[in-house]
């Protein structure tokens, strides 16, 4: 096998790397969750006032 300070050094690349990795997923997965975040409140401000708008309307024309 390797010698001793080699494989030391092959374990703290690996941990170096799984830990970028990690930081990476975790960066990711936050700007997903704000981009996430956005859809669901533009989709609600649409909600809110798009849907309500044309009932309004409808019904003003009813009446």
């Amino acid at each position: 096998g390797l010698p001793k300070e080699k494989l030391e050094w092959v374990n703290n690349i690996k941990k170096l790397w799984i830990t970028i990795r990690n930081l990476i997923k975790r960066e990711l997965i936050g700007k997903k969750k704000k981009e996430i975040k956005h859809k669901i409140k533009l989709r609600q401000e649409f909600l809110n006032t798009k849907p309500k708008h044309i009932i309004d309307k409808v019904l003003d024309r009813d009446s």
